[in-house]
């Protein structure tokens, strides 16, 4: 972490015995130690907080989107996704062929209503003519020699 090497701590350590002393020494190395454990925890403690904050906000963002999914119009989902630009609908109406269809019964209803009120008429141009044909196996067989 710091890069401090196996010598750098023997000079620290040679220069703690010349200023503290060899009496004071043990009680000094005990007071730095509980310093640095003080400052381990504080650092330990934050680094958890940063860690949970990070948490609460991460689940906030889950918490919206779920809440942005529970509100979606799913059918107006379904509808951009398949049809973005809404040409679908368009290229798909029926209503001109619907209302064909819709001109064409009332015409045919309109024409029989008005038959209904007259007698029907038989004319010879109305039956068909139908001629009578000889039956397959009166006509006579034709051999091809080979």
């Amino acid at each position: 972490m710091f890069d401090i090497g196996w010598q750098e701590l023997f000079i620290v350590g040679v220069l703690a015995l010349l200023v503290v002393g060899p009496r004071d020494l043990p009680r000094t190395l005990r007071t730095v130690m509980g310093y640095v454990r003080r400052a381990k925890g504080m650092a330990r403690e934050f680094q958890n907080g940063i860690d949970e904050v990070a948490k609460e906000v991460e689940l906030d963002d889950i918490r919206k989107e779920a809440n942005r999914i529970g509100q979606m119009d799913l059918q107006e989902e379904i509808k951009v996704i398949s049809d973005p630009l809404g040409n679908l609908n368009q290229d798909l109406d029926m209503s001109d062929v619907q209302s064909a269809i819709q001109e064409t019964a009332d015409a045919m209803n309109n024409d029989e209503n008005k038959n209904e009120g007259e007698a029907p008429s038989t004319t010879e141009t109305d039956t068909p003519v139908v001629e009578s044909a000889e039956p397959l196996e009166s006509q006579p067989e034709t051999k091809i020699n080979g």
